[in-house]
This record gives C-alpha cells, sequence and structure tokens, in this order.
C-alpha cells in the first residue's frame, strides 16, 4: 500500500472514532472556518435556485388574475391594482412600478423605463446573493490551500525535529490536515462555483422573460389611456 495512503488509514482507522471526530480531528481549527462557509454557502444557492423558479417569478395565479383583466380594460386598473397589492412576487413589482407610472399620467417611454429599472432592482439583488457563493466558494477553495500548506508544514516540522526517521503515526496529523482541508475546500467551492454558472444566466433569462411579460400586458392595458392623456 503506497505510503500515503498509510498515512491516511492510521488516522481514519482509530477504534471508536466516528468519520465526523476524524474530519474535526484531522482539519483542526481549519473546520470552524469551512464548515459555516460551506453551510452558508449551500443556502445561499438553494434558496437562489428557489426564488429563480418561474413559478414564483411569474405566479400562475397571478398571470391569470392579468388574461382576466385584459378582457375587461375598462376595469383593468383596478382589478390589477388588487391583483398586484396581494402579491410580493417579481411580476408584481414590476407591475407595480408600470401601474405607478401610469396613474401618474406619464408618457409610454416613462412607464417603459419603470418597468426596466424594477426589473434591473430584481436582477442586482439577484447578483448580491450570486456574489456571496463566489465569495463564499474562494474563500473556502483559499482556506483548503492555506490548510495544504499548514498541513505540510506540521510534518516536515516533525521531521526537521526528530532525531531519527519519523513513523508513519507522527506525520500522519500534518498530511491528514494537508489532505483533509483541500478536499473540503473542493468540495465546496466546486459545486459553489458551477452552480454561480448556471444561476447567473437562469437568472438573467428569467428577468428578461419578465420584462417582456410586463411590457406586454402594460402597453395591452394601459397603453392607450397614456396615450389619449399624454
Amino acid at each position: 500500500m503506497p505510503f500515503w495512503c498509510q498515512l491516511i488509514l492510521s488516522q481514519a482507522n482509530v477504534a471508536a472514532e466516528t468519520t465526523f471526530t476524524w474530519i474535526l480531528r484531522s482539519e483542526g481549527w481549519f473546520f470552524w472556518v469551512q464548515t459555516p462557509a460551506a453551510t452558508l454557502m449551500l443556502t445561499l444557492v438553494l434558496s437562489a435556485f428557489d426564488l429563480t423558479r418561474r413559478r414564483l417569478v411569474m405566479p400562475p395565479l397571478l398571470m391569470a388574475d392579468i388574461a382576466a383583466a385584459m378582457k375587461d380594460p375598462a376595469r383593468a386598473s383596478t382589478a390589477l391594482q388588487h391583483s398586484v397589492m396581494n402579491s410580493r412576487s417579481p411580476l408584481a413589482q414590476t407591475l407595480q412600478a408600470g401601474v405607478a407610472a401610469y396613474l401618474d399620467r406619464k408618457p409610454l417611454n416613462d412607464v417603459e423605463t419603470a418597468v426596466g429599472d424594477a426589473c434591473e432592482s430584481l436582477t442586482l439583488s439577484m447578483e448580491r446573493r450570486i456574489s456571496w457563493i463566489t465569495s463564499l466558494a474562494h474563500v473556502a477553495m483559499s482556506t483548503g490551500l492555506l490548510g495544504t500548506v499548514w498541513g505540510l508544514v506540521l510534518s516536515f516540522t516533525v521531521i526537521a525535529t526528530s532525531g531519527e526517521a519519523p513513523r508513519a503515526d507522527e506525520l500522519a496529523g500534518g498530511v491528514s490536515m494537508a489532505l483533509v482541508t483541500t478536499i473540503f475546500g473542493l468540495l465546496t467551492a466546486i459545486p459553489g462555483l458551477f452552480a454561480v454558472g448556471v444561476l447567473r444566466p437562469l437568472n438573467n433569462r428569467r428577468m428578461f422573460e419578465l420584462e417582456r411579460y410586463t411590457l406586454a400586458v402594460v402597453r395591452e392595458l394601459f397603453v392607450p389611456a397614456v396615450r389619449v392623456t399624454s
């Protein structure tokens, strides 16, 4: 068996020691940096994917209310205001911006700009979340690299201070720290960076669909009135 495998197994096969306690002992204080970073990043990734679901961005119930309002343009403003006020979805927020601009008797260009600004605000909000995910992935990767160097320094210190050839179990602590922190960091960083690569275009597509749909609703329901009053 390779020497490095013996070093790891000498730590992993300790009697009555669980995998968790072995990881905790191998990582040392790095565990208390990498674990919160991984937990927070996982939470942010899951919540970000949840927030980009089409059913949450453009709720079918609200879209059904909009479709019903479009059949009766005379009462569209009142019906849409009622539906929008009872929803906190991104679609409701963009419609609020469009309705507010319409009620202020602004021209069509200003109404469309208000809708675009609302979509941009939602995009920036998701981008902040994605930036946090990216930062945490880099922290996990950098901490793993630091753990690698730290563990090797500990092992070389044992070699330098030992009067004779050190035993495998004497080197195992530093080598285990070097390898486990690296694995933990990569297992955190790789999925996080992959999630960022998926989330950013997904969010952009959702915002594009949202803006296009909202502008279509605004033009269909409010543009005739806007043109008359402008």
